[in-house]
């Protein structure tokens, strides 16, 4: 799987909760996975934060590995690279918020 360069901040909460997650996954090699989804008990979809292991990695359209500011980020769906461009991802108020380059946010 290629990766693609994007331009986006990658914010210092996220990047460290990144960090510790990976340490304590279990896996060998960690990538960090963000997708849009909806828990079963939620009412509305927001982005979520998971970990796949890279020997293991989903090769499919539209799953797109990136460099997100030094950082590998898988990104279940592809619409959420194309948002990150120029843009911010960050952790506010518990969740994963993606500011565009049109400052439009995100949850």
């Amino acid at each position: 799987m290629m990766l693609r360069k994007v331009k986006c901040r990658l914010g210092p909460i996220l990047r460290g909760v990144i960090s510790q997650r990976a340490l304590s996954s279990g896996l060998r090699d960690p990538v960090a996975g963000i997708g849009w989804s909806r828990w079963s008990d939620e009412s509305t979809d927001s982005f979520d934060l998971g970990f796949y292991e890279r020997s293991e990695l989903p090769i499919v359209d539209p799953v797109v590995l990136a460099d997100v500011d030094g950082c590998e980020i898988l990104f279940v769906q592809s619409w959420i690279v194309d948002q990150l461009e120029g843009g911010e991802i960050e952790i506010r108020d518990g969740k994963i918020e993606l500011t565009d380059v049109e400052g439009t946010i995100h949850r």
